[in-house]
């Protein structure tokens, strides 16, 4: 069993950051990251990884048209770039929130196809998972099967966001 897992799943679009947020309010003693989509002029540049309690964050991931050398690429998915200070930045900031004992439960938002590849927080996860924390997770609905899969998830509770 992993203890105090809940996988907050659903479509891409369908709400589930919105969903942490709701989530991590109700929560007392939790931390983590969320990723926040970044906008401009009304056009959808990529997402932003922000930490819950500091609010400070970095741009994490473009897409091939937004991204113009701003940070130093970690990997590529589909049409995105993920910058490699963000991801030091969220693996940094979860490792000290699992060596925090005033934190409680963790956010991260999200996993899916990069971890199932081995890349992104797939080298945290088994750490977060078994850190006797409550942990809070995004993982989209269509890789949900694998990731339980890949890392060995038997006990969790599912919150389920409704396809927009």
């Amino acid at each position: 069993m992993t203890p105090g897992l809940h996988i907050v799943t659903g479509a891409v679009n369908a709400g589930k950051t919105a969903r942490m947020k709701e989530l991590y309010c109700q929560t007392p003693s939790a931390d983590g990251f969320l990723s926040e989509k970044v906008f401009s002029g009304g056009a959808f540049l990529g997402y932003r990884l922000v930490h819950l309690r500091g609010g400070e964050g970095k741009l994490f991931a473009l897409t091939e048209e937004a991204f113009h050398g701003q940070y130093r690429e970690a990997c590529r998915l589909g049409s995105f770039i993920f910058s490699q200070e963000a991801f030091s930045f969220g693996i940094q900031g979860l490792l000290s929130l699992h060596r925090d004992d005033t934190v409680t439960a963790i956010f991260l938002d999200e996993a899916g196809p990069l971890e199932l590849g081995g890349l992104g927080y797939a080298r945290i996860l088994p750490i977060l998972l078994h850190s006797g924390k409550d942990i809070y997770l995004t993982v989209r609905r269509a890789c949900l099967e694998q990731f339980l899969i890949e890392f060995d998830i038997g006990e969790y509770k599912l919150i389920s966001v409704p396809d927009p």
